[in-house]
């Protein structure tokens, strides 16, 4: 908006429409991004404890144990021991790619979910977790599902893998790395809290 009005002005000074370009004296603050925070082990036990009176309450418990982004739950397919999901960072025009992420012990019992679960609205869904879980965002629980998936020793690049956030750049982990399905479940497997 700066931008295009800094424009116009500029070209109203060149028709001498008025004297000077008043945007010059405008300065737009810098943008400071606030990331997340992940769940205390006491605040998860709590908000497991509310996601069962929940009517969404098993969108959540996938949520944070898979680390998926918020619009991604309306992709999800069980395929075997895996969630499958579309990325949701595809940019436009990009082929849309599914990442799999081996489904956690304490998931199992609650997968898959139906057409109906999935497709609950985002919207819907945030609000919903607000009044559950009020000092945080519905993207708390990725932050919380990275968290302790570290804390409980599983490999970084693996977690990475998970979450879409592969960095291209490293070429043994971006390009070379490729975790076999068996290794994946292991891992998993340590995921306990």
């Amino acid at each position: 908006m700066k931008f295009l009005l800094g424009e116009i002005f500029r070209a109203a000074v060149g028709q001498k429409f008025v004297s000077e370009n008043p945007m010059q004296f405008v300065k737009i603050p810098k943008h400071v991004r606030e990331n997340g925070t992940a769940l205390s082990l006491k605040e998860v036990a709590g908000f497991l404890a509310a996601c069962e009176k929940s009517p969404y309450g098993k969108q959540y418990f996938v949520y944070l144990y898979t680390g998926i982004r918020r619009d991604e739950i309306h992709s999800l397919r069980i395929e075997g021991d895996f969630v499958s999901v579309i990325c949701g960072k595809c940019r436009k025009g990009q082929k849309k790619r599914r990442r799999k992420i081996p489904i956690a012990p304490v998931l199992r019992p609650l997968l898959p979910l139906s057409e109906e679960e999935i497709s609950v609205k985002n919207d819907v869904l945030t609000g919903t977790f607000k009044k559950l879980c009020p000092a945080h965002h519905l993207n708390d629980l990725r932050h919380t599902f990275v968290s302790r998936s570290l804390e409980c020793g599983i490999s970084k690049t693996l977690v990475d893998v998970w979450t879409d956030h592969t960095d291209k750049k490293d070429m043994t982990e971006g390009v070379y790395t490729h975790f076999s399905e068996v290794f994946q479940r292991d891992e998993i497997e340590k995921l306990k809290f």
